[in-house]
């Protein structure tokens, strides 16, 4: 799904076909229909193998072209990093309610099914609500600033189109058409620490901090989302195998943590805009995660609930602002966050999502409760050192 969205975005942006609103309003139909089949087709295995197939292509689609259409609506880096941290807000949401929903329904005699009926509902109402809505955002020249760097033949158009942006009013070269062209070499040049202004250097020099900067921004995403799906699997099982504490006070602290995660996401997307730049977030979030990391191991040395509580809510605090912070920040350094880009974060995101439960998973299978302790402070380190190597590559507006 997230590579289907890529070539389309790709193929909008370039040639100005399609429309992002008719293609959400299609994929939120077509997930209104799969919750219908879903909450119908309860003893088809196969039924349910198909729509399960068919919303991981939704998903995929729609995760990363809401995420694009958010970065084509901001015209700076400020403007990108509120919406992008909106978009998060409303994940959150969703993970909040779903549970809550499938609660009341088995409290009330129902069954876990009422989740998908009330998601059918939601996403048709969502394709209405698109159908009727202005045109969103989409990345072609009219509305897309800058445009010139996602030429097939300018330079590094063909990769992750990393060029260097100028706001409108600077000295950049003017693309005569009224809109912003790239900067010329010296004028990149200057902004690169201990770089020297020489065609020969400048440009190259740019696009390979630019990857580095993505590379790291990409690091961050992994090691953020392995750490909160592997803690929001696992942490019921560590705390009664390691400190024997009972399940209800486990249930009470994993709701604490999404708890902690909305309201720190919520927080996030209202001072977004007004923060300077998203590394002061990113750097924060990566210290509050090492001390939780440390935390979890005081609990596994001491068993103490105090210690695994704090470990916990701190988590909640570090990753409630850092995968926002993480996909804007690279505006922040003149790098087009491109379809291509956003495919390359939103793969970082899954690929932790997908390997840390699965991991942690099979280090308990042996016995190694341990592993919990150690997947969480690899990636806080991880988190920490990818910070430390974009601050390092950082080139400031």
């Amino acid at each position: 799904g997230n590579y289907c969205w890529t070539y389309y975005a790709n193929s909008s942006a370039r040639h100005g076909r399609l429309s992002p609103r008719g293609l959400h309003a299609a994929l939120m139909l077509c997930s209104a229909g799969l919750s219908c089949v879903v909450a119908r087709a309860r003893t088809s295995p196969r039924w349910l193998q198909l729509a399960c197939w068919g919303f991981g292509l939704c998903y995929g689609c729609s995760d990363a072209g809401v995420l694009m259409v958010a970065v084509w609506a901001g015209r700076d880096g400020r403007a990108q990093r509120a919406n992008i941290a909106s978009v998060c807000v409303g994940y959150t949401f969703g993970a909040v309610l779903t549970p809550l929903v499938v609660a009341l329904s088995l409290r009330h005699g129902g069954t876990v099914y009422a989740c998908w009926e009330a998601l059918a509902v939601l996403a048709a109402a969502a394709a209405a609500v698109l159908a009727c809505a202005a045109p969103l955002p989409r990345g072609d020249a009219a509305s897309l600033p800058h445009y010139e760097a996602l030429q097939p033949d300018s330079p590094g158009g063909n990769g992750l189109e990393l060029q260097p942006l100028h706001e409108p009013g600077s000295t950049a070269q003017s693309s005569g058409d009224g809109r912003d062209g790239l900067g010329s070499v010296s004028e990149v040049s200057r902004k690169l620490p201990g770089s020297e202004p020489s065609e020969d250097s400048g440009s190259p020099l740019h696009r390979r901090h630019g990857l580095v900067l993505v590379g790291a921004m990409a690091t961050v995403l992994f090691g953020v989302t392995a750490a909160e799906h592997g803690v929001a699997t696992w942490l019921p099982t560590y705390g009664q195998r390691v400190g024997a504490m009972e399940l209800s006070s486990l249930a009470l602290l994993s709701s604490v943590f999404w708890a902690v995660v909305t309201a720190g996401r919520v927080a996030w997307s209202a001072f977004a805009a007004s923060v300077s730049s998203a590394w002061h977030a990113l750097a924060f979030d990566a210290s509050v995660m090492v001390v939780s990391g440390l935390s979890y191991l005081g609990y596994e040395l001491l068993q103490s609930q105090w210690l695994l509580w704090l470990g916990t809510c701190g988590l909640g605090i570090a990753i409630a602002s850092s995968v926002p912070a993480a996909m804007a920040l690279p505006a922040e350094g003149d790098v087009i966050i491109s379809p291509n880009v956003m495919l390359v974060f939103n793969f970082a995101m899954s690929l932790g999502e997908l390997l840390a439960p699965y991991t942690i998973g099979l280090c308990f299978a042996q016995g190694w409760y341990g592993a919990f302790t150690a997947c969480t402070v690899m990636m806080s380190l991880a988190v920490a050192g990818a910070t430390a190597v974009a601050r390092c590559t950082l080139v400031p507006n």
